[in-house]
């Protein structure tokens, strides 16, 4: 904090008068405390107890915040001090026409609300009128963790308290709110219309747990050892779940200083892979942490026992038969079916081995398909065409389970029962049923089993529906990536120059294929996008260094370009959070000292379908400038170009047109119908004449035969590069046009004239 002194207000509630329409948190009030714990520690904490404020539970009435609020924001402080106020509860939005955002305090009463009364609860609009415009201090901070719970308008006349709740996406803070006054700034721990999630392993609410964090040190400057504002918004944005993300609006605060570190605090580096990650330790000596139990932790051991049986080459079964005595072996079940219904009976398709003596098969049986089939078809609404359900049968004194798990196929829903699993299994539970539908689905209609990428697509689809894995799943799957992208070989798709009389392959672009089918790995950007930028980094480092190897291989054997400065232009894709990576930048820099690739004649393809990476918390400038200040750097240093790919579907392609003057620019497939085509062309060279005096070069990706416009009408709208099947497929050789595919371009090229 920059001198005077520093104020704090901390609201938490997790039961409310209103039980009728505010439903109980669990964490909110903990939130509260481990907070207040952390701001008043007495060795990091810069918040003395006697300036900070606890209101929890029935003391959060809505007189006793506002009162609280009042004195300790908007009359002690002066123009020297700092005030951070923190609310851990509902929030919600009445009136569907003219809606107005509320924070719940205990003692709120929704229905007086539609009524008119509305002094009761925290209406955000007075709260920053009243009292964060009204204070005095230089810096008021409001860090909000909740959830816009819903919008409630009067059900009928009279003045009756009947309610109807609506679903809404307003926000409950108004970006307008903190955009006028500087000094004036919201953490909000997440978008419009998203839960904020609380977690029984965290013990905190998901938002609040990586606050605390923070502020404990891990969101430490590495410079100075202190907790800012910056850093710790960095810090939370990047664990939190993806569509999680919490938000910041209003004025930078310049440096605002929330916790300091230990006495005993140094700066050193630990390198840990790729990146580098800045340390505090108290003693010489490593000590090492033990993660918080996951929800998936019980079920590695079962992922790797499952996939060891599927590995297992004695297993000399089909491919259905063999996933479902794996499953048997794993599960310790006693047998496995999957039935498909036709009409009104059962189809036996598939099972396992029998584990059990034939009277219990028999009486398996008769129980799935006489007892439990027919209650699941007549009740629509079971809960087993989610995630599964499970059923004990009362006369079987040894307490065995039938689960059912929905398998979704494309053309089908089948049923698997897993029959026998015991009472106090780990796993009777929605994780399970996950795994097994993903097993299931990923190894449909396969003739051969490829154990790596069937427990990558398990492992992937935990991560989508759970968010946090634990880190053995996390390492794990990070290992099965790599290899992954080891498999990978490098594919050269030529870029055509679109001139009648002077028709020739003009430059390349590199395209990971893998070594036994040539077919794009789709698996393998998807699970980078999933998983975060370590993966992103790992990919794009090895692509770039495998790409330009194998370009300069192929030009060494390629006649008439065997000279280092004979080679053709190279494009390699990237994310843009790679960019900003010093691994990266050093793999590119290496690159080019060692003369693999004229560096006028590398272009790093960006991608669209990413957004750009977060300005770090010491940038003065936003997002875009940051991100154009680190592609500057690569040019004036290493002299590289940079391309905008798949423009037109992706994030912003018109401000990173104009922020980042690209020299060439690549038209997305999907767009390729001729008004559409027409438009993005026409944008793009009015934008860019009016930034710079140079048009980029551009070039229309996917062009192929069955492309809804021709390559004539291409050239007549001005485009001069293509790119696509039109040309050749793309191949591990730098192929020459032959003559036969140059006079058919060029056909194609002046039809109609």
């Amino acid at each position: 904090m920059m001198g005077g002194k520093n104020y704090a207000v901390l609201v938490g509630i997790n039961d409310y008068e209103d039980k009728k329409h505010l439903g109980s948190l669990e964490y909110a009030e903990k939130d509260c405390q481990d907070l207040y714990q952390v701001l008043t520690d007495p060795e990091t904490g810069i918040f003395p107890t006697e300036t900070t404020t606890l209101l929890l539970g029935n003391k959060a009435t809505t007189t006793t915040v506002l009162d609280t609020l009042y004195v300790e924001v908007a009359k002690k402080p002066t123009a020297e001090d700092t005030v951070l106020v923190y609310f851990s509860g509902h929030g919600f939005v009445i009136d569907e026409e003219h809606p107005k955002t509320y924070l719940a305090t205990q003692d709120v009463i929704l229905s007086s609300l539609t009524l008119g009364k509305f002094r009761d609860g925290l209406r955000m609009s007075e709260l920053y009128d009243e009292i964060f415009l009204r204070s005095l201090a230089n810096n008021v901070l409001f860090i909000l963790d909740s959830c816009n719970s819903g919008a409630f308008i009067s059900n009928s006349k009279g003045g009756t308290d009947e309610l109807i709740k609506l679903s809404t996406d307003v926000e409950l803070i108004e970006r307008s709110f903190f955009s006028g006054q500087r000094g004036r700034t919201a953490l909000v721990s997440c978008p419009p219309g998203v839960l904020s999630y609380e977690s029984k392993e965290l013990q905190n609410s998901v938002f609040t747990h990586y606050l605390l964090e923070g502020l404990r040190g891990r969101a430490i400057e590495s410079e100075t050892g202190e907790v800012t504002i910056d850093s710790l918004l960095a810090y939370v944005r990047s664990h939190a779940p993806s569509d999680q993300l919490p938000g910041r609006y209003g004025q930078d605060f310049g440096r605002l200083v929330l916790t300091k570190a230990r006495s005993s605090w140094k700066e050193h580096s630990v390198k840990t892979g790729i990146t580098s990650i800045r340390t505090s330790t108290e003693t010489n000596r490593s000590k090492q942490g033990v993660p918080l139990k996951s929800l998936l932790n019980d079920f590695q051991s079962f992922i790797n026992q499952l996939m060891k049986l599927l590995g297992d080459e004695n297993l000399i079964l089909d491919v259905e038969n063999r996933v479902l005595e794996a499953v048997r072996r794993a599960s310790d079940a006693d047998f496995i079916l999957v039935l498909r219904q036709n009409k009104k009976d059962w189809i036996a398709r598939a099972q396992s081995e029998f584990k059990v003596v034939q009277s219990s098969q028999e009486t398996y049986i008769k129980t799935v398909i006489s007892e439990v089939l027919p209650s699941i078809s007549e009740d629509s609404s079971s809960s087993y065409k989610e995630q599964g359900s499970y059923y004990f049968d009362e006369e079987d004194t040894t307490n065995k389970a039938l689960v059912l798990i929905p398998l979704h196929t494309r053309t089908t829903t089948d049923l698997m029962v897993v029959c026998g699993i015991t009472s106090s299994s780990i796993l009777l539970g929605e994780v399970y049923s996950k795994i097994l539908s993903t097993l299931y689905t990923a190894t449909n209609e396969l003739t051969t089993i490829q154990v790596p990428l069937i427990e990558a697509k398990i492992l992937d689809a935990l991560k989508q529906v759970y968010r946090m894995v634990p880190i053995e799943m996390y390492r794990r799957r990070f290992e099965l990536f790599r290899q992954r992208l080891s498999a990978m070989d490098i594919f050269f798709q030529p870029i055509l120059y679109l001139e009648p009389d002077f028709l020739h392959i003009d430059s390349w672009e590199a395209l990971a294929r893998p070594k036994e089918n040539g077919v794009a790995p789709i698996d393998l950007f998807q699970a980078a996008e999933l998983w975060g930028d370590e993966f992103m980094i790992e990919l794009d480092v090895y692509f770039v260094q495998r790409a330009v190897e194998n370009y300069r291989n192929a030009s060494l054997v390629t006649p008439g370009r065997r000279r280092y400065e004979d080679a053709q232009e190279l494009s390699v894709n990237v994310y843009p959070q790679s960019l900003v990576q010093r691994a990266y930048s050093e793999a590119v820099e290496k690159i080019i000292k060692d003369k693999i690739i004229q560096p006028e004649k590398l272009i790093l393809e960006i991608s669209e379908k990413t957004p750009l990476p977060s300005a770090p918390y010491n940038y003065q400038g936003n997002s875009l400038e940051f991100f154009r200040d680190k592609l500057e750097k690569y040019v004036r240093e290493l002299r590289i170009a940079f391309a905008i790919d798949d423009f037109g579907v992706g994030h912003a392609s018109v401000s990173r047109l104009v922020g980042l003057t690209p020299s060439h620019v690549k038209i997305d497939r999907d767009i390729l119908q001729q008004r559409a085509v027409d438009a993005t062309y026409r944008l793009i060279v009015e934008t860019s004449t009016k930034t710079h005096l140079r048009i980029p070069k551009v070039v229309m990706e996917g062009f192929d035969s069955t492309s809804p416009i021709t390559l004539r009408q291409l050239y007549l709208m001005g485009i001069r590069y293509v790119q696509g099947y039109i040309i050749s497929e793309a191949g591990s050789k730098l192929s020459r046009l032959e003559q036969n595919q140059l006079n058919n371009l060029r056909n194609l090229l002046v039809e109609d004239e």
